[in-house]
């Protein structure tokens, strides 16, 4: 009797399935338990560009750089991959533009991010310096976020946000993994005035998508003031469906047009996708301003009234710019 041979035969039979698997995973996508548990048959991103992405585009392995001074510290994985699941993967060529210029010269415009159910981390997008354009598809930004995570934050021991760089056809395109401190908080039905309702996701990504998020800081606050923009006031998207309100606890407070988009985007990503509307605390200067996004019709379908309107973007259209890479 040969003694190697119920090894032989193990060992044949564990082929056979690691090849079943690898073949059955091949003709569809891949789920993030999947994902990571192939991960660790041989690197993330050359296990990813076998199973998962196109040959036409998986040559380029994207470069790397871990920074937690940078994009943070101590990233929660599961949120860093639940904001991964929300970046659509398809080949389609999106152009992404700085979204202060004409609106019909870039698909989506930056700054532009994705976040985690729990809040605690987002995908963002940013040019690489010098640049204000660049072209990518979905599927691309998919495979740099991936990279990012494993390189940077899964299964390293380093745990810090980064960013890959040269993505895209033209290489002005960067991918990052970074940590945000959100204080907000989600509420079951609408937190808007009575009559109001949940906002469709759509809509409100319409707000995020092309609200202003310059990063010079201005004064928002109350009639009489002084500030140069007077609160409260709303930002709404084109099908009047979601409603972004700024307001302050006292008589007027500085703050960025980023950090409160940046709040908008954590309120769509947490409680609008979850079917709730939300708040966003402690913005500003002395933390004064708050927004908080709700549907302005109602269960009925009368308008409720929003109010003072000197917020509002000159957007025509409600298709949003987050819709060509972002799920969520």
């Amino acid at each position: 009797m040969n003694p190697t041979r119920p090894l032989q035969t193990w060992l044949f039979l564990v082929l056979i399935v690691q090849a079943l698997v690898v073949q059955y995973v091949q003709g569809r996508e891949l789920n993030f338990t999947e994902l990571f548990l192939l991960s660790g048959q041989s690197s993330s991103i050359d296990r990813l560009n076998q199973t998962l992405l196109p040959q036409d585009i998986s040559a380029s392995r994207p470069a790397v750089f871990c920074d937690g001074n940078e994009y943070g510290k101590d990233l929660v994985v599961a949120d860093c991959r639940d904001a991964i699941t929300g970046i659509r993967r398809n080949t389609q060529r999106v152009r992404f533009g700085e979204r202060s210029a004409d609106i019909r010269t870039w698909d989506v415009g930056l700054p532009s991010r994705q976040i985690g159910l729990q809040g605690l981390c987002t995908v963002q997008l940013e040019f690489k310096p010098g640049k204000s354009s660049a072209i990518a598809t979905s599927l691309v930004v998919f495979q740099a976020a991936v990279a990012v995570l494993g390189t940077c934050v899964a299964g390293t021991g380093i745990n810090t946000g980064g960013l890959a760089i040269d993505i895209g056809g033209d290489n002005n395109l960067g991918v990052a993994l970074a940590s945000y401190d959100p204080h907000v908080h989600c509420v079951d039905g609408s937190i808007g005035p009575p009559g109001s309702t949940v906002p469709p996701l759509k809509s409100c990504n319409a707000v995020v998508g092309f609200m202003f998020a310059t990063k010079d800081v201005i004064s928002f606050g109350k009639p009489g003031s002084g500030a140069s923009r007077i609160v409260p006031g709303v930002d709404a998207s084109p099908d009047h469906q979601c409603v972004l309100e700024v307001d302050t606890t006292g008589p007027m407070d500085n703050v960025s047009w980023y950090d409160i988009w940046a709040a908008a985007v954590a309120v769509t990503g947490m409680c609008v996708r979850s079917g709730k509307t939300g708040k966003a605390t402690g913005l500003g200067e002395n933390g004064n301003i708050f927004i908080t996004m709700w549907n302005p019709s109602s269960a009925s379908g009368v308008p409720v009234i929003t109010r003072n309107t000197t917020l509002i973007s000159n957007v025509r259209e409600l298709e949003a710019s987050n819709d060509s890479w972002s799920t969520a």
